[in-house]
């Protein structure tokens, strides 16, 4: 099933899969190499490092996955998502709208594939998404603690970062 879904999918979207050297094994192991490398718009490529694989995520229209992890890239960059899972561990993506679940269904996911490429009001949404994951700034406000805690000299708004930040 999957593999048709991928079939009627890349007839209208070029789909570019990172695959786990794994994962391209039990393919070849199911004789499915050949019918995958028989559809056009599908482009298997070799794992990423996180820089690389990141830059694909921002230049994705869509991304499809069952990684947690990727569920939050993708709502931190403003990246519509379907997570392939029947939950996920990682609700607050689902609640702000940029990620949503699919389940394990062809016909539910080659729906909203669909309904992804077509649907611009929720391209938009995604990335006027404010991040539900934090600030970004955990490492500063780290940095700023341990110098505070170490009695480090720390100039005037440093200092009151940490401090604010040891008192709450």
């Amino acid at each position: 099933e999957t593999f048709e879904i991928l079939q009627a999918v890349t007839q209208r979207i070029a789909v570019v899969w990172p695959i786990h050297p794994r994962t391209r094994a039990m393919i070849g192991t199911h004789r499915f190499t050949e019918r995958f490398a028989g559809l056009s718009n599908l482009t298997m490529i070799d794992p990423l490092g996180y820089i690389d694989f990141m830059k694909l995520v921002k230049e994705s229209r869509v991304v499809l996955t069952d990684s947690g992890g990727i569920q939050e890239e993708t709502t931190i960059l403003g990246v519509p998502c379907l997570t392939l899972r029947e939950n996920t561990e990682r609700p607050e993506a689902i609640a702000c709208g940029v990620a949503r679940l699919v389940g394990h269904s062809g016909e539910r996911l080659s729906e909203m594939l669909e309904e992804a490429n077509r649907e611009d009001s929720w391209m938009r949404q995604v990335k006027q998404v404010t991040n539900p994951f934090g600030s970004g700034d955990s490492a500063q406000r780290i940095a700023d603690a341990i110098e505070c805690a170490l009695n480090l000299p720390l100039d005037a708004k440093q200092e009151k970062v940490a401090v604010n930040e040891l008192t709450s």
